[in-house]
């Protein structure tokens, strides 16, 4: 049953040293060999933007409104 498992080439948790398979050192451990996270959420579009009339926040502004968005 292992044996066979093993023939498959799926790697399990101990095979993964520094991103090399230790069966096979020479072939990088891909990452959906590796990764157990779930694909990320559709993000939403972002909403257009007029850069010729786009006025950026001042720095005092943009530090406002990221002490805003971490408190």
């Amino acid at each position: 049953q292992a044996v066979a498992e093993r023939l498959t080439g799926a790697p399990e948790p101990g095979d993964i040293e520094f991103g090399l398979l230790r069966d096979n050192p020479f072939r990088y451990a891909r990452p959906f060999e590796t990764s157990t996270a779930r694909p990320p959420p559709d993000l939403p579009e972002p909403e257009s933007v007029d850069f010729r009339t786009f006025q950026a926040p001042t720095r005092e502004e943009g530090m406002r409104q990221v002490a805003q968005e971490n408190a």
